[in-house]
């Protein structure tokens, strides 16, 4: 079984062969699943469901992939944008595999202290929580009741959804969907034989697209995306690695510990890597690039939960190849508590967003959206 979820995995993003009975399975499946997304999308264009709205303006930051498109970071940028812009800003995300979730979501963090654990909120929300220390954090699965209860505790000019393309149960001002310059669409196909989880045409839901993980080798769009787009605002962004803590062995993140290096210091350092992301090898791309010497790298599923076993094996394995520090990443470390288990230093790397001379740009078209004149039919908030 594990060796059938490690062939799915390698073919969701590009055409690697599946064998012919899991080829058929899984396209059966994924024509299934469309059929579900289309009739679901249907239903609330027809107006048959219903999509709530809440009495301040609402962003969405989603993709059409599952996962690795930079939608932490980017919700990131895009709340700080707002608050520099004097606007009162909340985060709402769903909190995925955090026990909060399923026992109706609550606050994260409140702008002032953290109240909640990784384990809790999941790993974005927590995540977000401690990069954005003034803006509050709330999670749950039903976004419009968290909204209601963000209104409430923290009246917010706006609220920012982390991953809420998809979720059409709460009216939006603003859509902007990432999507991975180098890999927008993956190998084509929806889930489960390819990281879709929308075909193409839901962009035209879209009031924006930001094409992440730009450089300056870049090329032109794809012919297929460019018509896909027509005439909706593109910006592109590049995903700036940067060490976002060193945390001494055995440590807190809180503990003295030297200050943050810049990221050429990992040049020529022996390191083991562990990471539990969407997309492993770009983490370790990332490593490389700056010149660290990679020793070992141990690969886990999106959102893994370490075990004392799992650690015990990064571990020792650091250990036998002689490494002088492990790394890994911001969203990782969140799963451990923000505290280093390990008897080496333990460095963190983290992604930001770059919009280059785009930035005022970009920031121009979040300020058009947020001073539109919109009336808002007021809910009551109970």
């Amino acid at each position: 079984m594990k060796k059938i979820l490690q062939t799915i995995e390698s073919a969701l993003n590009d055409e690697s062969p599946l064998p012919f009975w899991l080829d058929w399975t899984l396209g059966g499946l994924a024509r299934a699943y469309q059929a579900a997304v289309d009739l679901r999308v249907w239903g609330f264009q027809r107006r048959l469901l219903t999509a709530r709205k809440l009495p301040c303006l609402v962003i969405s930051i989603g993709n059409l992939t599952a996962g690795g498109t930079g939608k932490t970071p980017m919700t990131q940028y895009v709340a700080e944008l707002c608050r520099r812009l004097a606007y009162r800003t909340v985060v709402i995300s769903r909190g995925y595999k955090g026990t909060a979730e399923g026992q109706g979501g609550g606050i994260v963090s409140d702008g002032r202290g953290l109240r909640m654990t990784a384990a809790q909120a999941g790993d974005e929300p927590f995540l977000l929580a401690g990069r954005l220390p003034d803006v509050p954090v709330l999670v749950g699965r039903d976004r419009f009741a968290a909204g209601l209860r963000a209104i409430r505790e923290f009246q917010p000019d706006v609220i920012i959804l982390d991953d809420g393309f998809q979720h059409l149960a709460l009216q939006r001002d603003l859509d902007l969907v990432l999507l991975d310059y180098w890999r927008p669409l993956g190998n084509g196909r929806l889930l489960p034989r390819g990281p879709l989880r929308e075909p193409l045409t839901a962009l035209a839901r879209a009031q924006g697209i930001i094409f992440t993980r730009w450089d300056q080798t870049a090329g032109p769009v794809s012919p297929l995306l460019a018509e896909a787009l027509q005439d909706k605002p593109v910006f592109f962004a590049a995903h700036q690695p940067h060490v976002a803590a060193v945390v001494p062995a055995r440590g807190p993140k809180s503990a003295a510990a030297p200050d943050r290096p810049h990221l050429a210091a990992l040049g020529n350092r022996r390191v083991h890597l562990f990471s539990g992301i969407a997309r492993n090898a770009d983490f370790q791309r990332a490593a490389a690039e700056q010149g660290a010497e990679i020793k070992g790298h141990h690969c886990f599923s999106d959102h893994h939960r370490y075990s004392p076993a799992d650690l015990q094996q990064i571990q020792s394995a650091a250990h036998a190849h002689k490494a002088e520090l492990i790394l890994t990443t911001e969203k990782d470390f969140s799963r451990l508590g923000h505290e280093n288990p390990f008897a080496l230093e333990l460095w963190v790397l983290g992604v930001s967003m770059d919009f280059g001379r785009a930035a005022e740009s970009f920031e121009r078209f979040i300020q058009s959206k947020l001073s539109s004149d919109i009336h808002f039919q007021k809910v009551q908030i109970p």
